[in-house]
């Protein structure tokens, strides 16, 4: 979503982004227009606008507030060929949000806000190096679309002795995709895979903050999360294809060449959950805080018994090209059931310290535990999990994987010195986190899907350091050192992962960003400013270094190289006015930046957004 004026970016040391947007103000008339206009080396064309107002009802007491926001971007992927289609990887975004705020008195405020954004992907950016930088081939585009309406309802009330907040969501997604699977299977059939998810969700936060002021401050909550969707998986392979192969019983069905095989599912997520924390101020300075989150969860995934398998598909083939003949296709019916992970409970904790000497000084260290949930596998557990290729692939994939545990112990500093003209942040942090629910592909069909295994350890020091250079300079910079490595496996766990004790995970263990920016009060009454920011990204592995399954060297292992990125601006504002000139990944780095673990297709790499140079025009009233 491209909102500019609309939302503050909170973060923390690790990079986690939160949006919050703004409320509606019963206090005033506002308004604002952003339009940001750039154009790509390849000839692509970027074009985002945005504008929000917001009008009192009832002088400080009633308020609407009205958002808008269009995105079209064209991409930098082309098709390989003189006649292939260029820029594919296209974004065409658009979306609305309205909210209602009510303060009828000192004590009590109401939002409603109702959003509804649309999302449209022109194609995957990843490519197959093999045909050129950012030249992929494909059958047909993998294009995703999205919808998603949500409404919110949050009611704050001052109970004198703390602060009641309810927070009701409900939200309906519409997903669907089309997949060309380029690779492994390609080398015997064109196959596709498509994929339709309608997703509704009911969420309800309810909590209780104290007042500040006391020895004790404490917070206490219920959340509530119940959510169904539903899911068609479609696997399809031309009809052509098959006729030429002289194989029958398939024909289109949902898709437009014949189905191969067809699952319908029905998913159930459901967490209720008590939390709370306690801080309790030893002396003026030095406060200790617990906290804990008791949950009961319920994934279930039901097949609804109303698609079917060919599980003879793949012998006929081979049976065909071999010049055997062709074949009659038996569709064998999918069986209605039920997998579920049953209502599972789990406690988990939060303890810290903080020490406060002055207001410019913070000092703290934190221990707190998380989890994620079973995670289902949906069609990649067909055939009770075994291959079709081979049965005896040691990789039997689980229709639920289990669920993981980490536990995070950081020591941070925060410091204001010289008067407020420098600021650092400093962390060291060391993670445990074992069972590692991960992604996995199994080798010998190159199906992707999600296992449990073993475990890890991640130590690492981060900074941040901002500084005010003079009356008009600013500057800073940030960078990460990590070592996160598997620590303990059993040999199943090693054979079927790829992984073994020692090896890497897949993040880089340096990175890097600074920037600097000056700025001129002009006679006029305006600002000018030109700013630089630069980005340094260390080289990484990009999965386990052995072949699932086997052991031996994982074709798909590689280390993704370290990259740099450029951005810079010159800006200029008066009053409501705004302008400036960006450009983006200036030295057009096109070095790859990702490179998928799966190797069941051949376009697997990414590169940085080629050179976008652009303007921002903003007003505000």
């Amino acid at each position: 979503m491209f909102i500019a004026s609309e939302i503050f970016f909170t973060h923390s040391l690790t990079g986690a982004i939160r949006y919050v947007t703004n409320k509606a103000d019963p206090t005033g008339y506002h308004a604002s227009i952003d339009l940001d206009a750039g154009k790509t080396k390849g000839d692509s064309n970027r074009l985002r606008l945005s504008g929000m107002v917001n009008v009192p009802l009832i002088e400080d007491k009633l308020a609407v507030r009205l958002v808008g926001y269009t995105r079209n971007e064209d991409g930098w992927v082309n098709y390989a060929g003189a006649n292939g289609r260029k820029n594919i990887n296209t974004a065409d975004d658009w979306g609305v949000r309205g909210s209602l705020r009510w303060q009828p008195n000192d004590k009590l405020n109401a939002t409603l806000m109702v959003t509804s954004d649309h999302n449209r992907v022109g194609d995957s950016s990843l490519y197959d190096p093999t045909l050129g930088v950012n030249i992929a081939k494909r059958d047909f585009p993998f294009a995703v679309d999205v919808d998603l309406t949500s409404y919110n309802a949050t009611v704050e009330y001052d109970l004198g002795f703390a602060d009641l907040t309810s927070a009701t969501v409900l939200a309906r997604a519409k997903t669907g995709w089309d997949l060309d699977l380029d690779g492994v299977l390609t080398a015997i059939m064109p196959y596709y895979f498509q994929e339709k998810i309608d997703t509704d969700s009911v969420v309800e936060d309810f909590r209780l903050v104290s007042k500040k002021g006391g020895k004790f401050d404490w917070v206490a909550g219920a959340f509530y999360l119940d959510q169904k969707s539903d899911y068609a998986d479609l696997f399809h392979v031309p009809t052509s294809f098959l006729a030429a192969l002289k194989i029958t019983g398939l024909t289109p069905i949902l898709t437009k060449d014949a189905d191969v095989n067809d699952g319908f599912r029905n998913k159930k997520n459901f967490e209720a959950a008590f939390y709370g924390e306690a801080s309790y101020h030893l002396t003026d300075t030095l406060t200790l805080t617990a906290g804990a989150r008791a949950a009961q969860y319920q994934f279930t995934d039901q097949d609804k018994g109303t698609g079917f398998s060919t599980p003879t598909l793949i012998p006929a083939i081979f049976t065909s090209i071999f010049g055997f003949g062709g074949a009659n296709i038996i569709k064998v019916p999918s069986v209605a059931a039920t997998n579920t992970t049953g209502k599972q409970n789990k406690v988990i904790g939060k303890f810290g310290i903080e020490w406060q000497p002055s207001a410019d000084e913070t000092y703290y260290g934190l221990a707190s535990q998380g989890f994620r949930r079973s995670h289902p596998n949906g069609p990649s557990a067909f055939n009770g999990g075994k291959s079709l290729i081979n049965p005896n692939d040691p990789a039997i994939i689980p229709a639920m994987a289990a669920a993981d545990s980490i536990w995070n112990y950081e020591l941070g500093a925060k410091n204001i010195w010289l008067d407020g003209r420098l600021r650092t942040t400093v962390a060291a942090y060391y993670i445990d986190w074992g069972p590692m629910q991960v992604p996995l592909v199994r080798s010998s069909d190159a199906t992707p899907y999600v296992g449990t295994v073993g475990k890890s350890r991640s130590m690492g020091l981060e900074t941040e350091v901002d500084a005010l250079i003079g009356e008009h300079a600013e500057g800073g910079f940030n960078f990460t050192l990590q070592n996160a490595k598997v620590t303990e496996l059993t040999a199943t766990e090693s054979l079927i992962s790829g992984a073994v004790v020692g090896a890497k995970l897949a993040s880089p263990e340096f990175k890097a960003g600074a920037y600097g920016k000056y700025t001129w009060n002009l006679a006029d009454g305006s600002d000018l400013y030109a700013r630089i920011d630069a980005q340094y990204v260390g080289d990484y592995v990009n999965t386990f270094p052995n072949t699932a399954g086997a052991k031996t060297p994982n074709a798909a292992y590689a280390r993704i190289p370290s990259y740099e990125n450029i951005n810079a601006s010159l800006g200029w504002a008066k009053g409501n006015l705004k302008a400036v000139l960006y450009g983006e990944n200036l030295t057009n780095n096109h070095s790859p930046i990702f490179i998928d673990a799966a190797n069941d297709s051949l376009n697997r790499y990414g590169t940085l957004r080629p050179r976008t140079v652009g303007v921002r025009l903003g007003w505000k009233y």
